[in-house]
């Protein structure tokens, strides 16, 4: 409330708040209570995008609270908001919990505050006094790495360090307003005598916390991209828009399939035809079902380099399965050694094909 409503903070009263994971509510009336004119909003994931009215009865029993909820993927989707359009955006116990994109977390934070708005995230510190004891005793510093039967978000994938939080606001374009960490649970070890350890060598004990509580603030820096010390890759590099359509959809068993295909690059680097990481444009081959049955159906060395911007007329021909049957063909474009631009969140194409047997 100190950091919302002081008048060196935001200097608001009843901000309009995101909570990222709020689905549980328990935080969210906590929230209402400290804020009781808050617009609180609830980004939450049940597998699929959409939205609904959750509610909750009050703690006095007399008023049932009523919160708008969005269902999103926080490590894939862009925020279904528009820019610059909450005062607060909370995450909290939910980094540790991704699989694919931290970066695309901050970013979108970034995006829905407004100017002067704040980031408040909080995660378990990898590198907390605990942590390195339970090192020591040979054991995971993870709080908890195991593997889960509620899925791949159900455990934590990846567990940050302090410098590591940091850096990824501000790559996103976050000025650090605070960066602490705290002890917050029953502790498991006894780390005493590491921390006198650590004391004599100058060690900055007050980031051996359990957890990470990090507050960035919407100024005027810019995001400058995937910061390099956590990612072997930027997805902004591989976009594409792909253009395919075929001659015939129905072909017997073996027999040519012609495809007329228009790729396009929007990404930043230029698709080289040959050396290290050249690009190719590839075809997966799917059953009329979505099972993937085989991944390299097909490959075609392009015949230009194409640089950022350009695009590239194809007219290709390649096999049919020899199984009739109903297929489903997905278009792709793939950085030899590094990716498949789908892999990156890029476009691609899916067309249906069905095959006779012969004869």
């Amino acid at each position: 409330k100190d950091i919302v409503a002081s008048p060196d903070g935001l200097g608001l009263e009843q901000p309009r708040i995101l909570e990222l994971g709020g689905g549980g509510l328990a935080f969210t009336l906590l929230l209402r209570d400290t804020f009781p004119g808050a617009e609180i909003v609830i980004g939450e994931y049940t597998g699929a995008p959409g939205s609904r009215e959750i509610s909750a009865l009050h703690r006095s029993g007399n008023e049932r609270l009523a919160f708008a909820a969005h269902s999103f993927n926080l490590d894939s989707d862009p925020f279904p908001f528009p820019d610059a359009s909450f005062d607060v955006v909370l995450c909290m116990e939910i980094l540790e919990h991704l699989l694919l994109d931290p970066y695309h977390l901050f970013l979108e934070a970034r995006r829905v505050l407004r100017p002067g708005g704040v980031f408040l995230l909080t995660t378990p510190n990898i590198v907390s006094a605990e942590a390195l004891q339970k090192v020591l005793d040979l054991h995971s510093p993870y709080l908890f790495g195991i593997y889960s039967r509620h899925g791949a978000y159900g455990r934590h994938n990846r567990e940050y360090t302090p410098g590591e939080v940091n850096g990824l606001g501000e790559c996103a374009g976050l000025d650090t307003a605070a960066l602490v960490t705290s002890d917050v649970y029953p502790p498991s070890r006894e780390v005493t005598e590491l921390r006198s350890w650590l004391a004599e060598r100058d060690d900055p004990l007050h980031l051996r916390g359990q957890n990470i509580f990090y507050l960035g603030r919407r100024g005027e820096r810019q995001p400058t991209g995937y910061p390099e010390f956590l990612f072997d890759f930027d997805p902004s590099r591989h976009r594409a828009r792909l253009q395919v359509s075929l001659l015939r959809v129905e072909v017997v068993a073996a027999a040519p399939v012609q495809v007329q295909a228009q790729v396009t690059n929007h990404g930043t680097y230029t698709w080289q035809v040959a050396g290290e990481g050249y690009t190719r444009f590839r075809a997966m081959l799917y059953s009329a079902e979505g099972a993937l049955l085989q991944r390299d159906f097909f490959a075609h060395t392009l015949p230009q380099a194409v640089p950022p911007g350009g695009n590239l007329q194809l007219d290709l021909s390649f096999p049919a399965p020899a199984q009739a049957g109903s297929y489903r063909l997905r278009f792709d474009m793939v950085h030899e050694q590094v990716c498949w631009f789908s892999d990156m969140r890029s476009d691609y194409a899916q067309l249906e094909l069905r095959v006779s047997a012969d004869g």
